[in-house]
């Protein structure tokens, strides 16, 4: 299951549908029983793990690449 969105060509209401692929001829408007639709191909987010390789062919490079450092331990800096 999807969630699909669609523009009726005849009333001009645009709707969400959760349906499957395979339904998607079955879907009609909510608001005026209609079936000429138009799918709306719209943006849709992805998560990339970003890590030492992030699908390269090697590690990262450039600003922000380096492991952050954690700050100076304020114990440690006064003992020495």
């Amino acid at each position: 299951m999807a969630y699909y969105d669609f523009k009726c060509e005849s009333c001009g209401h645009s709707f969400e549908v959760k349906t499957s692929p395979h339904d998607l001829d079955k879907v009609q408007c909510p608001q005026c029983e209609g079936k000429s639709l138009k799918r709306i191909y719209g943006h849709f987010g992805m998560f990339v793990r970003m890590g030492k390789y992030s699908g390269t062919s090697g590690p990262r490079q450039g600003p922000g690449s380096e492991p952050p450092v954690p700050p100076a331990c304020l114990d440690c800096s006064r003992s020495g």
